[in-house]
């Protein structure tokens, strides 16, 4: 099956499925970041990011609440109108329609991030399960 014709899947919730690391399953989000779809199904949507020092996701919102843990590296977060510094095996939760943003500060980092409900608008990144 062509790369092509496995995007934009949404994960059956019912559904047993594993997914192995690929290069292929990498984006682009933003300037020194890119995010892996780990599950994308109607209750949850689950992902990895890699920051590059310096980078930034700027403040923004969505319809979903979000939560996640620093895996390594670290930043400066910011969320409704506070900061905070983030450091590696921190974990957090934004309610949904919660401003945020993150400026990574603290070498590369990487982050698990998990978002519900979905977002649809990850499933053009989304891969078909490798299996069973």
């Amino acid at each position: 099956m062509a790369y092509e014709e496995q995007l934009g899947v949404e994960h059956d919730f019912a559904s047993v499925g594993y997914w192995h690391e690929k290069e292929a399953a990498w984006h682009d989000f933003l300037p020194g970041i890119t995010r892996r779809i780990l599950v994308n199904n109607s209750a949850v949507t689950l992902t990895y990011y890699r920051l590059q020092p310096g980078s930034e996701v700027p403040p923004h919102s969505h319809a979903q609440a979000q939560f996640g843990i620093c895996l390594r590296g670290g930043g400066v977060f910011t969320a409704a109108g506070r900061e905070w510094q983030l450091e590696e095996g921190d974990s957090y939760y934004f309610p949904p329609s919660v401003t945020h943003g993150l400026k990574v500060t603290r070498g590369e980092t990487a982050l698990i991030e998990g978002f519900a409900p979905m977002r649809r608008d990850f499933l053009k990144e989304t891969l078909r399960a490798d299996g069973p």
